[in-house]
């Protein structure tokens, strides 16, 4: 899959714009076949919905939101409402439509979100499955910003994973916790683009 084929569709992930199309034709493409269920937070016009069942011929793609007018649904393509600040409705998303090979966050961007979703949704993706957050530069964006900032939660990830068993305290995770130490044994690599990072769960372990 090309990225001119993944730009065709109006979404704010093309080249002109964010310009994440081309991460995503580079590192989905050559496993695109292989993809059977995808779910992206935030549905709006549906567009990247449409432009996820292109580049996964084989899959089933849900989307979520919290607002009703724009759930739809299309061949391969389902919504359900869903409201990414809500712990126990993220986890209901997981149990009914999981596990995923792909989540994909372009929801609020607001950071307490983004930090939620991942805890909840972390543990419905498919081993060797992908995480990805968009839109990180709202971690410095003053109006987006809850409690720590999803920055600061990744960047906790990749101090842990490399932590060897050692014992460390970033300024707002302690990283000696249980849920910490599950994400140093399932996570496999974390990867930053611009304004985009990609988190890749292990085969097993």
């Amino acid at each position: 899959m090309l990225v001119d084929d993944l730009d065709k569709f109006k979404t704010d992930k093309i080249s002109t714009l964010h310009d994440y199309t081309r991460w995503y034709a580079s590192i989905f493409g050559p496993i695109a076949e292989s993809v059977r269920n995808v779910l992206e937070i935030g549905v709006e016009g549906g567009d990247s919905l449409r432009m996820w069942r292109k580049l996964f011929p084989n899959a089933n793609i849900v989307g979520a939101d919290i607002n009703d007018s724009y759930l739809f649904h299309e061949e391969r393509i389902s919504c359900e409402k869903c409201d990414q600040g809500d712990r126990d409705q993220l986890h209901s998303l997981g149990e009914i439509r999981g596990p995923f090979d792909i989540v994909i966050d372009d929801g609020s961007h607001r950071t307490d979100h983004q930090v939620l979703s991942f805890e909840v949704l972390f543990q419905f993706l498919s081993p060797g499955g992908w995480y990805v957050i968009e839109d990180l530069h709202t971690s410095y964006q003053k109006n987006w910003i809850r409690g720590t900032t999803c920055i600061e939660f990744l960047k906790g990830m990749v101090d842990k994973i490399n932590l060897g068993g050692k014992v460390i305290h970033r300024k707002d995770y302690d990283l000696t916790s249980s849920d910490w130490d599950d994400y140093e044994r399932w996570i496999d690599s974390v990867w930053f683009c611009h304004k985009l990072c990609f988190v890749k769960k292990r085969e097993q372990i």
